[in-house]
């Protein structure tokens, strides 16, 4: 939720050109400081954690079972993944009577590195909540339901064969962050092959171990008190097997020089273009207002100027270790080189952000975050990375809304930290036969799709090699080498 209202309100932060609505400066000193309903940590005597937000929502508790088991944890590609899936569809098809009963809807999230189970019911059914997620997780049996799921799972890696706007950020992930965390490679979803080898006994063994070992936790974001929810979970899984308690997450990740990348995909009347790079995860405010500004410069020219887009959008992947922020645009593919080109340069507005947009972007926070005061799962989630991340509450980093307004110089200083030509990693994805003569002097790696979603490349082997073009020894840069000399 916190990176999608950056992404959603920080868009108009960088505004490019224009007038700027009419805004009042935020009052930093109070709106800033906005701290969510106090929290409490508690722990069961087999070492499952309980962490309440006293929220005051008149009508609804939001909860969750949270476990310390994400896909950098599985051991074949996609374990993960099918195992949400499944559970998912156990769920759905009213596997635990006790959910029936209460209404309660299940939302399933497999992540980097946790698995998460969540409900929203009425207060008075808090507790009926509890045993009916732990009853789902301990009775899924079902094979049709992991046959149906299998089917699912193949059915989107096959997709995202023939989806550019997928191809794109897989090829992304894998240029910024690959070889060195090849963990990210299929971001959980796994391969044909990895998916296919998964048996039923596999799958339940995998469930086994992680209800068995993995570090869990209850959250619970409603008008309860700590002790009573201490009870309920106490009630519905105090009798699980003892483990030790949950360690902050820490999943190496390491960014990767900018590589220039071309997807060859025919059917497609349009090119996609991606251009991003990873950046510490939890960016501050300069770091969205960097891209913001990219984005609204891009828009600005490609699609209001020279009509040359359907529009740039933010592209945004923030979870857990993974935190990677970029642009990405819709351009015909005869324009495709120019529009990376543009696109990339498009980031250096950020040099030359005003003081009144600033201001403007910042108040856009403001108004975020008393939005998200009356938002039951904006806590919930704060309490998962409380969890997740061994922050400390009641008043722990996660549960301060903004920090302090940045200024020039620290969007300057991002900018050049992150956001430099020779940071930046860009993909286009189209025809191969339009495209291609477009990069015929551009120093660049061709990866078809079927590498992309290929098997996942052992950590000592190298990235793809340049294409034939710098091999002959034709001088062939690169755009940021161009600019690196001047050109």
């Amino acid at each position: 939720m916190k990176r999608f209202v950056l992404s959603l309100l920080l868009a108009a932060s960088g505004c490019a050109s224009g007038e700027l609505m009419r805004y009042s400066l935020p009052d930093t000193e109070t709106d800033l400081a906005f701290v969510p309903a106090s929290s409490e940590r508690t722990q069961l005597g087999n070492g499952i954690g309980v962490l309440t937000s006293g929220f005051e929502h008149p009508a609804t508790t939001t909860l969750a079972l949270v476990f310390g088991r994400g896909y950098v944890d599985e051991r074949v590609p996609g374990m993960a993944m099918l195992l949400g899936a499944w559970l998912q569809l156990e769920a759905d098809t009213n596997l635990s009577p006790g959910l029936d009963a209460v209404g309660a809807v299940v939302s399933i999230d497999v992540g980097t590195t946790s698995t998460r189970l969540m409900v929203t019911v009425e207060h008075r059914d808090v507790p009926a909540a509890m045993q009916a997620l732990s009853q789902l997780l301990v009775q899924a049996d079902s094979e049709l339901a992991f046959e149906t799921a299998k089917g699912h799972q193949r059915g989107l890696v096959a997709s995202h064969g023939r989806s550019p706007a997928q191809l794109a950020r897989l090829a992304l992930v894998q240029s910024t962050l690959s070889p060195s965390s090849t963990v990210f490679d299929s971001l959980g979803l796994g391969t044909a092959a990895s998916l296919e080898s998964i048996s039923f006994a596999a799958l339940k063994a995998a469930r086994n171990d992680m209800f068995t070992s993995a570090s869990a936790c209850w959250l619970v974001v409603g008008p309860h008190d700590s002790n009573a929810a201490h009870a309920w979970a106490e009630a519905a899984s105090g009798s699980w097997p003892h483990r030790a308690s949950p360690k902050v997450v820490d999943v190496p990740v390491t960014k990767q020089p900018g590589v220039f990348t071309f997807v060859p995909l025919r059917g497609f009347d349009t090119a996609t273009i991606l251009v991003g790079t990873s950046v510490p995860p939890d960016p501050k405010p300069a770091v969205p207002i960097v891209v913001g500004a990219a984005m609204a410069r891009s828009n600005h020219v490609m699609r209001e100027l020279t009509q040359k887009t359907y529009g740039a959008r933010l592209a945004v992947l923030d979870d857990g270790p993974l935190s990677l922020w970029g642009v990405t645009a819709r351009v015909p593919p005869k324009d495709a080189k120019d529009a990376a080109g543009f696109m990339m340069s498009s980031f250096g507005t950020a040099e030359t952000v005003t003081g009144q947009q600033l201001d403007y972007g910042t108040t856009r926070l403001v108004a975020a975050a008393y939005e998200q005061r009356s938002l039951a799962i904006v806590h919930l989630l704060r309490l998962h990375e409380a969890f997740e991340r061994g922050y400390t509450l009641p008043a722990g980093a996660p549960f301060q809304s903004l920090s302090a307004q940045p200024g020039p110089e620290q969007v300057t200083r991002a900018y050049r930290k992150h956001f430099l030509v020779k940071h930046l990693h860009v993909v286009i994805v189209g025809d191969p036969d339009v495209i291609g003569p477009q990069l015929k002097n551009v120093t660049h790696v061709v990866r078809t799709p079927e590498e992309i979603l290929g098997p996942r490349r052992a950590a000592h082997e190298e990235a793809p090699a340049p294409t034939s073009d710098a091999e002959k020894g034709r001088g062939t840069v690169s755009p940021w080498e161009a600019e690196a000399a001047g050109g």
